[in-house]
């Protein structure tokens, strides 16, 4: 027997939140579960004043049950369903069963309602309805059915009543319903269940579509369809949200000719979007759909769809509607979308007189709906209208047909019904009919006030676009204002002062990378979903590009924003890219101040042949037992197959092939940008080589599979050269980093010799490190036993590196370059400290005389970059509280609320307001530093100071 501490209550209480069950398949939940659930859903609801358990196994009254089937109905437009509509009934003095009287108030009221609205219940044959009687399961299934919308005697009779609901799913076995008394357990069970199941002839279930939901749908493409060679229709499974169904940006079309660019798409109904093309297909053109992130109105989003379908346009298009929309105007519907209309395809007759066309237009780009421009007036009465010979996009010619048109002269003006799509930057006003511009003076379209006017005003057929870009919308309310005689239906009834009041959606979101396109080895082009800011756009500070091994790579020239069509970010590179890398952008803003902080991974494929010009070839060990010959390519090569680098069929030595030399070979190194040949002298059977003999190559490819344009050249034989000390640089007062060329096999630091530049004072090294650094050339990190001053000298000289050994080489026997190398100054400028290691700040009043502005000043541990001084504000990031502002925590603007300068090791901070006691400036850098270092281009890292003025 089943119990629940819950007790079955007629009174009527407000709908509570759907419990943890009601996500769950009704199979995975027992009949309390889905009592607990309907309770919860308020479709039957508990009384608190009533501790009785529940017996789930005793009989159920009629009335109960047809109040359970009223609450299974959909609101109406003040938020009642049926139960609740009922409740409301005034049922004194209405007409009821033969059997009223005799019952409760509440029983009565349920009767007379009953009896005088068509619910679909019936009484008995004798007019009584029997409310305290027991329900049956048939009966109870019956109304169930009903409630999903079949109709009992057309899609089912008495008899079929177990069949159809197994059939629906309401119950699992149709001989289970024999006509018994229903207990409330299957009362239960059978309610749950049916709204879990789907309403006739819709892909949603009952308590989605009353807003009850026990299960959710899955949102799914149900079908895709070429309706012609121009029209693609999408169907869903259910109900979806018209903004994503309709954004371009969640679909995309894989085809030879068909093609979504300036495509259009409409919601019709409310599960179905009919795409028109921008470019037509082929006819038996097989195309792939994709459709992704359409959201449907129970808030699933549809995962990624792929839909092959073809094209085959058999069908002849026809005239669905002719219209006279102005006074000189038709407007023309066809069946389908229409490639060629022209004037010769319509003949218009008032009577006996033919009426001249003047031009043919279509309404908008789905090129359905046309206009019929005439040179005349139409007058009242009728005129007859022939169509013929307009052609579709498949070649096939409209049916000829005459349609006769009443011609009512319309001297209402154009009325404004609704409004659309209101956002910051543009909203569409709906009109009661077709429109035109009249005064196209942007004055007349205007929010708030005449000040704030339009930037572009477009009409399509009923609907006027007003673009607000220059004078944004305030977010909220606002007021939208069209001046009298500024537009006119196509009667030329002109429009009287227009004033609509529009909600505007407030954008909150960032903006969205929707697609990311390598257009080259130096661009790409990065597509997003909105309007950006265009300065924070294009500030290439706010972009970082970082290659496969996470070293940022200083190769962005510049950045382009773009909106003329779509929102396109274009970044150029200053060389040729190759190989996977990460751009990172921040602090990019839509027009609403919404960041873009994004990681955009791109590969870039080597686009560009190798050429023989860059190889160079090096002979190590020359007249040894065993030669080498290193061939340096510039980059990755292919290695098999055809064209490899690796092939002995490639290279002829002083005009003998390497094939023919035995014991000769190829090896691959550098990770595959060199090769390294070995060759036996002439003892061993091979030649002697020597410096100036010519390589002969054949044709060799990148590892990309780019090819050298000739078919062959030669190289000439280089001598051994040395390794080269790549850079030297002071990293901090005690730390030179020494960067060489190449690996060194053999590293003796007794080779090198860090002096000043007068050799006066020779450094002893304390420690010293050798590492491989990305590009896998030695990285020596030399600790001094002295330290140097803040800007890498010392004493006022400059260091410098001598070479004064030959034990360290690479694995070819190179040793050092003996060249001296400068160390530069790569020691980050850091805020100076006095002796109680107090950071030099000082904060200054203005006193009118000496001191005009209020002043801050920073003394650092070097002299500072005096070039580009005045923007050094940029660099930093101030913010003030306290009372000399408006609010607390105000971001001070560079340039304008505080301007900078530069004396030596001194930056001046110089304001643009007074502050009072008690105001606090912070002053950190921003994110990104520009201007900001010492004389030799050592950027500040860290600045950090906290100024309570007093």
């Amino acid at each position: 027997m089943f119990k629940t501490k819950r007790a079955l209550a007629l009174a009527l209480a407000g709908t509570m939140a759907v419990s943890n069950f009601a996500v769950a398949s009704a199979s995975e939940l027992t009949t309390e579960d889905k009592l607990d659930v309907l309770m919860d859903l308020g479709i039957i609801l508990g009384d608190s004043s009533n501790d009785d358990s529940l017996d789930l196994n005793t009989n159920m009254e009629r009335y109960r049950s047809v109040v359970l089937m009223l609450r299974l109905t959909e609101e109406d437009e003040n938020g009642f369903n049926q139960a609740e509509l009922m409740e409301q009934y005034d049922s004194e003095g209405e007409a009821s069963f033969a059997d009223a009287g005799q019952f409760s108030s509440y029983v009565e009221t349920l009767m007379a309602y009953t009896y005088n609205n068509d619910l679909g219940i019936d009484g008995y044959e004798d007019g009584t309805f029997r409310p305290v009687d027991t329900m049956t399961d048939k009966a109870y299934a019956k109304i169930m059915l009903e409630s999903l919308g079949y109709d009992y005697n057309e899609d089912f009779t008495w008899a079929e009543v177990g069949e159809k609901a197994e059939e629906v799913g309401l119950i699992e076995d149709a001989d289970s319903i024999d006509n018994s008394t229903a207990e409330f357990g299957e009362i239960v069970d059978m309610t749950y269940d049916t709204l879990a199941s789907e309403v006739k002839g819709e892909s949603i279930t009952l308590g989605e579509k009353i807003g009850k939901a026990v299960v959710e749908t899955e949102l799914e493409v149900a079908s895709v369809d070429a309706l012609n060679l121009k029209q693609i229709q999408v169907t869903f499974n259910t109900a979806v949200d018209e903004d994503s169904a309709t954004d371009i940006e969640n679909y995309s079309l894989d085809a030879d000719d068909a093609d979504l660019d300036d495509s259009d798409l409409e919601l019709v109904g409310d599960n179905t979007v009919v795409i028109t093309l921008g470019t037509e297909a082929k006819q038996q053109e097989t195309v792939t759909l994709t459709v992704e992130n359409v959201v449907a109105e129970n808030g699933k989003v549809l995962d990624e769809t792929e839909i092959e379908l073809s094209f085959l346009d058999q069908t002849i298009p026809t005239v669905d509607t002719v219209e006279v929309v102005g006074n000189e105007t038709l407007k023309v519907t066809f069946s389908e979308p229409m490639m060629t209309v022209l004037e010769d395809n319509f003949e218009v007759r008032e009577g006996s007189k033919k009426l001249y066309i003047d031009d043919v237009v279509a309404v908008d780009d789905t090129n359905v709906e046309w206009y019929v421009n005439l040179y005349n007036d139409l007058n009242e009465g009728e005129i007859d209208v022939t169509v013929d010979d307009a052609e579709d996009f498949a070649g096939f010619n409209v049916i000829k047909e005459t349609v006769t048109v009443d011609v009512t002269v319309d001297e209402d003006a154009p009325e404004v019904v609704e409004y659309k799509d209101a956002t910051t930057t543009e909203v569409t006003l709906v009109f009661d009919e077709d429109v035109q511009i009249k005064d196209s003076d942007l004055d007349n379209f205007y929010h708030t006030n005449s000040n704030n006017t339009a930037d572009n005003v477009a009409v399509e057929g009923n609907e006027i676009t007003l673009t607000f870009t220059s004078n944004e919308l305030p977010e909220g309310t606002a007021y939208v204002y069209i001046n009298e005689e500024a537009i006119a239906d196509l009667w030329d009834n002109e429009n009287d002062q227009i004033m609509i009041k529009v909600d505007v959606d407030v954008d909150y979101d960032a903006p969205v990378i929707e697609e990311v396109t390598v257009e080259s080895e130096t661009q790409i082009v990065i597509e997003l979903d909105e309007a950006l800011d265009e300065d924070s756009a294009e500030d290439e500070d706010n972009f970082m590009l970082v290659d496969a091994d996470g070293e940022e790579v200083d190769e962005i020239k510049k950045v382009v924003y773009d909106d003329s069509d779509e929102f396109t970010l274009t970044v150029d590179f200053k060389e040729e890219l190759s190989g996977e890398y990460t751009l990172f952008i921040e602090d990019v803003e839509d027009l609403h101040g919404n960041d873009l902080n994004a990681e955009i991974g791109f590969e870039v494929e080597d686009l560009t042949a190798p050429s023989f010009a860059d190889f160079s070839a090096t002979l190590y060990d020359a007249g040894e037992e065993v030669q080498i010959i290193k061939i340096s390519f510039g980059e990755e090569m292919n290695t098999e197959d055809k064209y490899s680098v690796a092939d002995e069929d490639n290279y002829v030595i002083d005009g003998t092939e390497l094939t023919e030399i035995d014991e000769a070979h190829i090896e691959v190194v550098d990770n595959g940008e060199s090769i390294e040949i070995f060759v036996p002298n002439a003892d061993e059977d091979g030649i002697d080589l020597t410096d100036g003999m010519i390589v002969e190559l054949a044709r060799v490819a990148d590892a990309a599979g780019n090819y050298t344009a000739p078919l062959a050249d030669t190289l000439t034989l280089s001598a051994a050269g040395t390794v080269e000390i790549e850079s030297a640089d002071a990293i901090d007062a005690e730390t030179i980093v020494i960067t060489f060329d190449d690996e060194l096999v053999e590293v003796e630091p007794e080779d090198l010799e860090i002096v000043t530049t007068d050799e006066a004072v020779t450094f002893e090294m304390s420690s010293v490190d050798a590492d491989e650094n990305s590009d896998g050339n030695t990285e020596l990190t030399i600790t001094l036993a002295e330290e140097l001053d803040d800007d890498a000298t010392f004493g006022g000289l400059g260091l410098k590196v001598k070479v004064i050994g030959n034990v360290s080489e690479n694995k070819y026997g190179e040793n050092i370059d003996s060249a001296e190398i400068a160390i530069v100054d790569e020691i980050t400028p850091e805020v100076a400290v006095d002796a109680d290691d107090n950071e030099i700040v000082t904060f200054t009043h203005a006193d009118g005389l000496t001191v005009l502005k209020d002043t801050v000043t920073i003394e650092f541990t070097e002299d500072l970059s005096t070039a580009n001084a005045d923007l050094i504000a940029t660099d930093l990031d101030i913010r003030v509280s306290g009372d000399a502002i408006d609010s607390s925590d105000e971001e001070l603007v560079g340039g304008i609320d505080y301007t900078t300068s530069v004396s030596g090791n001194v930056l001046t901070i110089e304001f643009a307001q007074d502050f009072v006691a008690e105001d606090e400036i912070e002053i950190n850098l921003d994110s990104t530093v520009n201007y900001l270092a010492d004389v030799a281009g050592a950027e500040v890292e860290a600045l950090s100071i906290a100024i309570e003025v007093e």
